[in-house]
């Protein structure tokens, strides 16, 4: 019986050791073919980083990106995410996208979204992207705002004046106005003219900022080929954003009239050389409304030997141009001057009128010398509601210079800002920039094929005023293109403040008190021309700020991110920061609350670590109580069989005996007790 009891108790033991283990392994390496299993789930926390700008331009695709990357080395192999755009207001879906990455690890990786702005309208939105894993749901969002592209729109063009005498410059008027929300660059206005000597011709003009209007005056030379009607249609091409744009085609007729008697035609070479006197001056070509008056000068220089008296009469249009004297006497090697009165009044027709001035010359042996120059008068229709102009060009020394005046005016009732003028010089005039000269307003000189353009630029005119703005040629290489030079006027609305500076997004942070943070400003510049923004942030009591004024080179269309470190005190409480920014002239002043809050207590603990021995994998306790039951068991079956092992032991045989010699002992007793 004691070897088979041992056995029994051995083979116990051995099925609670192999129970243990086989749970352990369960538990460690979560087999399946195990009935209790553990699986052990290993979670990669990761990151999403989203680049989003704060404002677009709603034209075509707006661009964003992503960067995803886990924050301990481990893997993620593949996630599925979702994009979404939502608006601000209104709370519904615009936009819906399914993401999927592969491969996420510590190296940061960048995806890229593209989206179609045709069905957004000009307001904010709310872009989100997430990611999830079975464990973890990671979501980031970011704010912005669409704004509409420029916007240049042809909203005027007119004739000036609606019928024009043969061979007469065209005066064109087009009006345009930006109607978008970002500035536009430069303007390139695309003119064309049926039934025209100049079938097109492109034009530059300045850019314009959101809400602006500009007023082009172009003066067209010789522009009507036939008697008749004719039309004069324009558009704008710019460029702004990266993206080009069309405006709208805007058009106008005209008629073209006869002229009895018809204009004396214009002589192949305006000036003549004379072997007795040379032209020291001469009014080549002028400019006037209809009722306006101006002067000019010929000057007659004697290269005789002896004294001269020269006259002088004007033919045809006399009623247009009258000479201060008939008679000049000139000594020799000396000059002597004649004015002439341009008058033009109120019934003339506009259009042009080569006016012809005779000079004769008689010398002390009686003989004579003479030459009949011509003198070009443009009259245009009065427009006082618009900014207009006058042109005189005058030729000195037989040629060897020319020098050009024009008067700009302002409208009657009033001013006229951002005035740009420019002449353009045709082909074949000069050769150099140095054969040029400006004056009397700050301007330029541009050469594009060929053609001098001569700028100034204008700031502004009060109502009903003039200035005049001047140019020589000198030594130019031919006098007859001098003709066909071509002039025109701008002038463009001045600027609102909106539409030079916006903020469009601003992150004051919650500071604690002796900590720091820094406070972000997004502005989005819109001024037509590049500038310099000045940003200034003023702090509250106990507030630094530091780098607090700041001048930003802006261009158009640029967004600009400010930013302002700020380092809180010992106090806390709410306070008002106040911003301050400049721009083309403008003032800007805002407000932004800041909030100071105590900082936590941190508490702290002394501790002593005692370096343990990592056990891996861990054991599920639920085990464990199981196997120290199977142990407990074994102790109680192990004790019990000592006991019964040190008690008295008996054999079959002897407890028959004694059982036998019992029963005898008792008949033994009965019988004597008989």
């Amino acid at each position: 019986m004691q070897s088979s009891q041992l056995v029994v108790l051995l083979f116990l033991s051995s099925l609670a050791s192999l129970l243990f283990i086989s749970l352990f392994q369960g538990t460690a390496y979560a087999t399946g073919s195990s009935n209790l299993s553990a699986t052990v789930s290993v979670v990669c926390p990761f990151k999403i980083a989203f680049n989003v700008s704060p404002a677009y331009a709603k034209t075509g695709n707006i661009l964003m990106n992503y960067t995803m990357f886990t924050t301990e080395p481990c893997n993620i192999s593949n996630m599925s995410g979702k994009f979404t755009i939502t608006n601000a207001a209104t709370g519904s879906v615009v936009y819906s996208e399914a993401l999927f990455a592969q491969n996420t690890t510590e190296l940061r990786r960048t995806y890229n979204l593209s989206v179609s702005t045709a069905g957004m309208s000009n307001t904010s939105y709310i872009a989100n992207v997430t990611f999830s894993t079975f464990k973890e749901n990671v979501s980031t969002i970011a704010k912005f705002t669409l704004y509409n592209p420029p916007a240049i729109n042809i909203t005027g063009i007119s004739v000036s004046p609606h019928s024009i005498l043969y061979g007469s410059p065209l005066g064109v008027y087009i009006s345009l106005t930006n109607k978008g929300q970002f500035s536009s660059g430069p303007i390139m206005l695309h003119v064309s003219l049926s039934g025209s000597i100049v079938t097109s011709g492109n034009y530059l003009e300045q850019p314009l900022g959101p809400g602006q209007n500009e007023t082009v005056f172009l003066s067209i030379p010789n522009t009507p080929a036939s008697i008749g009607t004719g039309t004069a249609s324009v558009y704008a091409t710019y460029r702004a954003n990266n993206v080009n744009y069309t405006s709208n085609t805007a058009s106008a007729t005209y008629a073209v009239l006869a002229i009895q008697p018809k204009p004396i035609p214009k002589p192949t070479v305006p000036i003549t050389v004379m072997p007795q006197f040379s032209i020291a001056s001469f009014p080549l070509s002028v400019s006037l409304p209809i009722g306006g008056s101006s002067v000019g000068t010929i000057g007659i220089s004697d290269v005789a030997t002896a004294p001269e008296y020269v006259s002088l009469s004007i033919g045809a249009y006399s009623s247009m141009a009258a000479l201060s004297t008939n008679t000049l006497y000139l000594l020799p090697g000396k000059t002597a001057y004649a004015s002439v009165l341009y008058k033009v009044n109120s019934t003339a027709l506009p259009g042009t009128y080569v006016i012809p001035i005779s000079i004769s010359a008689a010398v002390a042996n009686a003989s004579t010398a003479s030459a009949t120059e011509y003198s070009t008068l443009n009259v245009y229709a009065v427009n006082r509601t618009k900014a207009m102009m006058e042109n005189q060009l005058d030729l000195y020394n037989s040629t060897g210079s020319v020098s050009g005046t024009v008067e700009v005016f302002s409208p009657s009732n009033a001013s006229a800002n951002n005035i740009i003028v420019k002449v353009s010089l045709p082909a074949g005039i000069v050769s150099s920039i140095d054969q040029l000269h400006l004056y009397g307003a700050p301007g330029n000189v541009t050469v594009e094929n060929g053609i001098y353009t001569l700028n100034w630029y204008i700031s502004k005119l009060q109502a009903n005023s003039s200035t005049n703005v001047y140019y020589s040629i000198s030594n130019p290489l031919s006098i007859v293109p001098l003709q066909e030079i071509q002039s025109e006027l701008s002038t463009v609305s001045v600027p609102t403040p909106s539409s030079i500076l916006r903020i469009v997004s601003t992150y004051v942070p919650t500071l604690y008190t002796n900590s720091t943070a820094n406070m972000t400003i997004y502005a989005l510049y819109t001024g037509a021309y590049p500038g310099i923004v000045y940003v200034s942030a003023t702090p509250p009591i106990g507030i630094r700020v530091y780098n607090s004024t700041q001048a930003i080179d802006a261009s158009p269309n640029q967004l600009l991110h400010i930013i302002f470190p700020l380092a809180a005190g010992s106090s806390p409480g709410t306070s008002l920061v106040q911003l301050y920014m400049q721009a083309q002239g403008y003032n800007y002043t805002y407000q932004f609350p800041l909030v100071v809050m105590p900082k936590p207590a941190i508490s702290t603990t002394s501790t002593t670590t005692i370096p343990q021995k990592v056990v891996k994998p861990a054991v599920n306790m639920l085990f464990v109580y199981v196997f120290v039951g199977f142990i407990i068991l074994a102790f109680a079956l192990l004790t019990g069989y000592r006991r019964h092992a040190a008690g008295p032991r008996y054999s079959r045989y002897r407890a028959d005996k004694l059982k036998m010699m019992r029963e005898q002992i008792k008949r033994s007793e009965e019988e004597h007790g008989d």
